[in-house]
């Protein structure tokens, strides 16, 4: 959630929770390849990211685990490469 200092300072941790929790059990439930979304909060106008910067941190460390695993278990496999993109020549 972002803009979030255009909410005034004393109602915003409530306005955020209360969010944070309509997200998860209207939207989110609904979809189960999301189950570890999480959801932060902060203003790009002010500089306030250190949730999302944190929730980055968070995902790269275990992206960056998963990724290792999986191209040790693929570097022993046939290679096959999908075409992503064609262009055609002029």
């Amino acid at each position: 959630m972002n803009k979030i200092d255009q909410i005034k300072p004393e109602v915003r941790e409530k306005k955020i929770k209360n969010s944070t929790k309509l997200l998860n059990e209207k939207i989110l439930k609904n979809f189960p390849n999301f189950k570890s979304t999480r959801i932060v909060s902060g203003s790009a106008a002010t500089g306030d990211i250190d949730q999302l910067i944190d929730a980055f941190k968070q995902f790269t460390g275990s992206y960056t685990q998963i990724i290792e695993q999986k191209r040790n278990i693929l570097e022993k496999e046939k290679f096959i490469m999908s075409i992503d993109h064609c262009f055609q020549e002029n």
